[in-house]
């Protein structure tokens, strides 16, 4: 897991019903390294 994935976990202090999303977002993560934004689709805040 990358260490921007981990900081955000720590920053939204996520509980056990939002850890579904958290997998789907480190997902794209790691399909859209490059492209942050796609965490925008599901209403996420991301800062690089």
């Amino acid at each position: 897991m990358p260490r921007v994935v981990k900081k955000w976990w720590k920053n939204k202090k996520i509980g056990r019903k939002n850890l579904i999303f958290n997998k789907s977002l480190v997902y794209i993560l790691r399909e859209d390294l490059n492209h942050p934004v796609a965490l925008k689709k599901d209403e996420f805040s991301f800062s690089h």
